[in-house]
């Protein structure tokens, strides 16, 4: 006997009404499927996750109109769009808004239809109707039901009769009025049964559409569980012998340290110790031995200027030697403590005399990382740190075969006192150090002001000295100094820096990576040209966005909330969700009392910053407004924890305490609050490009994602990104399955398998999160396990993209009231305490913030903060201190900067004889005594 295809019911919502109203129709559809249901948010994520695909699902009440299910709601129609049948039915049309359904039809299944009239009538089949087989269903049967309207002849099941149907023309011909509609999305079937009542007729109706002709359970293209690999060590005979080592012979080495600083041999001994074990080393530290020890027969194989003395006129003969030195075959490096006195106005005149066209450029701290082009030969990448910080001064114009290392996709420019800002592709084609050939040498450069270990490794190496695991020892450098008056030395404190070993150290290794490496990533000069067009047209997009928002602080002053909100609607699309767009959002969305848009440009914002206290408290208020008291205070809990006497933060707090006492259906804390993020989403920019919008038939191009497509913009096929997929840095779409999972279809895949293109970081690689939500899965599915294997679908492991937040389209209310003349009247409800009607909330989006702040038990964060003050710890504390943004936290930002406490810097200033803690830092790394030094009077840029 054949098994009965696999149904789902979901129902969390209305579960109780569901199950006493449809006991009987429930039973008639056991008959024939094999039916499952879900009526809790655990399972119905469970179903809509798994790797066992269901042959239908029936949505049987409202959850999916509810913003808290919104992932759910996008797994749905991915499943239609994949083969799957989705059915609307049961309770939905009796507790769903119109505006709520409306809105999912527009721009989630992205159909015309719209809700109608609410009657009973007698309804006859429509024999036009395509995809269900009309022979399973009433020719006639009357029912009280939500009508649609705006449907095509061939999707409506079921019409009026011909004296009193309500036609009329849509965009593609003649539309109607129906209580019953079915129609293709993708390759799959999305149908809605509007009956409020359940006639007998309706279930042979929903029994059709679950077994519409032709239809199957769309199979998974793979699992987010990885593939079981072998724990079982290699036999002897399977282990390949170690590699003989390799001694070359020792070369001499010759430093010229003319103007060689007290402090170099103490911060640079891991140098000296690594060259002294594996090399003949010479140091001279005046002109004349410099240009003998040049001039000598035989000279040194390798020289490092470790300072700048060779810039000036009166060094000039030993510059020239230099120039000789490298062209006739010698290695020449400049390292230590060269570009700390670098005069950058004459680096390209100097690089010049080596016909090099180097030039002097930015200077910062990041991370690097190796050329991925392969790093110039012939230098070894065993022998380099693949990825480390340093702060350096950069040159540009130098040949990407030139360089060694490369700020990465992913790096930021890292400061003490600022935020981490994004690296500019201006910035990104220059490099901190360089080796190229010149005449029958080659010329080095490492830019590094701070002797990292990386760049120590790198010019040895540059030098061609093989180095051994320890022969760089320990560095013992000055970790504070206490002066006394007129700047004596009073006390100082010392600390000592390991050797660190390399992850994979070739000992002894002659071979050069760079081959490799150029085999890894080949396409590194298309991906760095990629990476300027979307800089560029992320900036003139960052430039609108900014007119945007002071359009809409504008309008906010104004009290023109819907306008202000417009604008920075705007704006957020237009240059992807910035915090500072969305918060501000938020706020304008708060003023109009929409709770659940302003609730969800708030976590959008929390995703990408979740420190950023205005979005914090914005959640909290519109949580508050929808009677989420658990997750309000945790969100005000998140506020305290960054700014504990916040009056803002502390009266909502003692607000939202007093109703979670007096509530007697108090929700749970969403799920949200422990999102497994472990560090902030960057913000997504949408392409502009034609590839990113092609859609072509819905079907990924294997040929795009692969070598390329040569028929580009008329392909039949897609090659946009999708939810399947990751997009690289060339705009290939990487198999999801196979990045965080198994591929199913191997190298038949329409999906790329290669990381070579992807961010060294991305959620993908967070495999403590992933772990994590693949055990939660196999925790659920343990309790009620099926009879066949079960997995993971890779999707439900990514954050959903920005562009299926709720926030991004205005809703009908938003729209209306867009029109309605200004009102002084502002946000009663959230001030006061209002309590609004309660929405449906079963369920909680595993998709939203990654704040971290209120972690764990709103009622253990209760006690913590009642032991530090005040009932409840949402005493008003009198300090005399007013809170950080004022006292309005719906105020929009005028800008995303932090914003400083000026008694703080002058608090800091105090302690550092006047200086910024950054710039008395930045005078000792140029080794200039910073008591010795009027604030404000050296020029940092010329340094």
């Amino acid at each position: 006997m054949p098994s009965k295809p696999f149904v789902v019911v979901l129902f969390p919502a209305q579960f109780e009404i569901f199950l006493d109203v449809y006991a009987d129709q429930f039973n008639l559809l056991k008959e024939k499927l094999d039916l499952r249901h879900a009526f809790n948010a655990e399972d119905v994520r469970r179903y809509m996750n798994s790797t066992v695909r269901p042959h239908a699902v029936i949505v049987a009440d409202s959850f999916v109109t509810v913003p808290s299910y919104r992932d759910v709601l996008i797994r749905l129609v991915e499943y239609a769009r994949a083969g799957g049948t989705v059915i609307y039915a049961g309770l939905l049309s009796s507790f769903s808004t119109h505006s709520a359904l409306d809105a999912g039809f527009e721009h989630v299944w992205e159909l015309p239809w719209r809700t109608g009239p609410y009657h009973r009538k007698t309804f006859s089949l429509n024999t036009s109707v395509r995809g269900i087989d009309t022979k399973l269903v009433s020719q006639k049967y009357s029912m009280k039901a939500l009508l649609l309207t705006d449907v095509d002849l061939q999707h409506a099941v079921y019409l009026e009769p011909p004296s009193v149907r309500n036609v009329k023309n849509g965009p593609h011909g003649t539309v109607y009025e129906t209580p019953a509609a079915f129609a293709p999305v993708g390759q799959g079937y999305f149908g809605y049964i509007g009956d409020v009542n359940q006639e007998a007729e309706t279930t042979k109706l929903l029994l059709a559409m679950c077994l519409r002709p032709g239809s199957r359970a769309p199979s998974a293209p793979g699992t987010g569980m990885p593939p079981i690999v072998s724990s079982i060590p290699m036999s002897a005979a399977d282990t390949p012998p170690p590699a003989l080592p390799v001694h070359p012979p020792r070369r001499k080495v010759l430093l010229v340290s003319i103007q060689k600083q007290d402090w170099i041999d103490e911060s640079y001994s891991q140098l000296y110790r690594g060259l002294m074990r594996n090399a003949y080393v010479t140091e001279v530290c005046n002109a004349i031995d410099a240009v003998a020890a040049l001039s000598d027969p035989s000279p040194p194989g390798a020289v490092i200027v470790t300072d700048g003395a060779i810039m000036e006129a009166s060094h000039s003969a030993v510059l020239q030697k230099l120039v000789e030195y490298t062209k006739n075959g010698g290695i020449l490096v400049f390292g230590v403590n060269f570009s700390n006195f670098f005069p950058q106005n004459k680096a390209r005149e100097f690089f010049q005399r080596w016909e090099l066209p180097w030039d002097s450029g930015d200077y910062y701290r990041t991370t690097f990382a190796l050329n991925h082009a392969g790093i110039p030969s012939p230098l070894s990448s065993a022998a380099l740190v693949p990825s480390f910080s340093m702060k350096a001064l950069h040159l540009k114009n130098v040949a990407p075969e030139h360089a060694v290392y490369y700020a990465t996709t992913n790096s930021r420019v890292e400061s003490l006192v600022f935020a981490p800002t994004k690296i500019t592709a201006q910035q990104a084609t220059q490099t901190p150090a360089a080796f190229a050939p010149v005449g029958e040498g080659f010329l080095g450069y490492v830019g590094d002001v701070n002797g990292e270990q990386g760049s120590i490794r790198l010019t040895i190496e540059m030098c061609g000295v093989r180095i051994q695991p320890g022969d760089m020892g320990t560095r013992h450098t000055m970790g504070s100094v206490t002066l006394g008056p007129g700047g004596n030395l009073i006390d100082r404190t010392t600390q000592s820096e390991e050797e660190v070993p390399l992850t994979a150290h070739h000992a002894g290794s002659t071979t050069s990576s760079s081959a490799a490496q150029a085999t890894n990533r080949p396409r590194e000069a298309e991906v760095r040209a990629r990476a300027a067009v979307r800089d560029r047209v992320k900036q003139e997009k960052t430039a609108k966005a900014d007119k945007l928002k002071e359009e809409g602080n504008e309008f906010f002053k104004q009290e023109k909330w819907a306008k202000a909100a417009e604008k920075y609607r705007e704006a957020a699309v237009l240059a992807g969700p910035q915090p500072i767009y969305v918060s501000n959002l938020a706020a304008a969305l708060l003023k109009m009392e929409e709770w659940e848009a302003a609730e969800s440009a708030a976590s959008r914002a929390l995703l990408h910053d979740p420190r950023h206290l205005k979005s914090l408290y914005r959640r909290a208020l519109a949580r508050k407004a929808r009677q989420k008291y658990m997750s309000a205070e945790s969100d005000l809990y998140g506020v305290l924890a960054l700014d504990e006497k916040n009056d803002a933060a502390l009266k909502e707090l003692s607000e939202v305490q007093r109703l979670i006492d007096i509530d007697e259906e108090i929700d749970e804390l969403d799920d949200e609050e422990h999102s497994l993020l472990a560090e902030p989403l960057d913000v997504e920019v949408e392409s502009d490009s034609e590839d990113a919008s092609h859609t072509g038939n819905g079907t990924p191009c294997k040929f795009y994602n692969h070598d390329g497509c040569r028929y580009g913009s008329s392909c039949r096929f897609k090659h946009a990104p999708d939810l399947k997929s990751v997009r690289d840095e060339l705009g290939r779409n990487v198999c999801l399955s196979w990045l965080v999972g198994e591929c199913f279809f191997g190298d038949k895949c329409v999906y790329a398998h290669d990381k070579t293109y992807l961010p060294a970081r991305g959620w993908w690689t967070d495999e403590e999160r992933l772990q994590q939500l693949r055990e939660n899965f196999e925790e659920i599915v343990h309790e009620d396990p099926m009879a066949v294997p079960e997995g993971i679908l890779p999707e439900a492991l990514r954050p959903l993209p920005w562009r299926y937040d709720l926030w991004v389209h205005p809703s009908a209310e938003e729209k209306a009231k867009a029109l309605q003349p200004v009102s002084s009247a502002s946000t009663a409800a959230v001030a006061s305490g209002s309590r609004p009607s309660r929405n449906s909330q079963a369920g909680q989006s595993a998709q939203a913030s990654t704040s971290r702040s209120g972690r764990g038990s709103s009622r253990s964060n209760r006690a913590h903060w009642a032991s530090r003050g005040g009932q409840g710890g949402a005493t008003r504390r009198q300090t005399g201190r007013t809170a950080t943004y004022g006292g309005d936290y719906g105020e929009y930002d005028e800008d995303d900067a932090d914003y400083w406490d000026i008694d703080a810097e002058l608090e800091e200033r105090s302690m550092y004889c006047g200086h910024t803690r950054a710039d008395y830092e930045e005078l000792l790394c140029q080794g200039i005594k910073p008591w010795d030094v009027l604030p404000g009077s050296i020029p940092f840029n010329d340094l």
